[in-house]
């Protein structure tokens, strides 16, 4: 299989991981009456924090390269998923309250938009390679 198939299968395993902890999260929290904001605020946490660990070593394979450059993948992860965080937060706002979208359904969609926002930004700003 040739690299970039094979690094487009790893990513749809990894953005598979995410994907079921952040809806999981987000369900669990529903389920305790938490508000579905406050819901995909923890779940937002959560799994941008473990996508970075999951792009890093297992999707893109970066490897230790020096502190330097380290801190620059980590700093254009944390904008980029910040603003894709953002798109997320305002886009189920949009699905439930103003299109009247189902909670539950609105986050499966925003998750399919997000996905695909995150992978390139991953492959071409974050972890592209020098």
């Amino acid at each position: 299989m040739n690299r970039q198939l094979t690094e487009i299968l790893r990513y749809g395993i990894g953005g598979l991981t995410v994907t079921l902890l952040n809806i999981g999260i987000y369900l669990f929290f529903n389920a305790l009456q938490f508000d579905y904001r406050i819901s995909n605020l923890i779940a937002l946490t959560v799994s941008k924090v473990s996508a970075y660990f999951i792009n890093k070593y297992y999707v893109f394979r970066v490897r230790h390269t020096d502190r330097k450059e380290d801190a620059g993948k980590l700093l254009r992860y944390i904008l980029s998923r910040g603003m894709t965080a953002v798109l997320d937060y305002v886009l189920l706002i949009i699905f439930v309250e103003i299109l009247m979208i189902n909670k539950t359904t609105a986050k499966y969609i925003v998750q399919a938009v997000v996905i695909l926002v995150n992978y390139l930004l991953s492959k071409w700003y974050i972890f592209r390679q020098s």
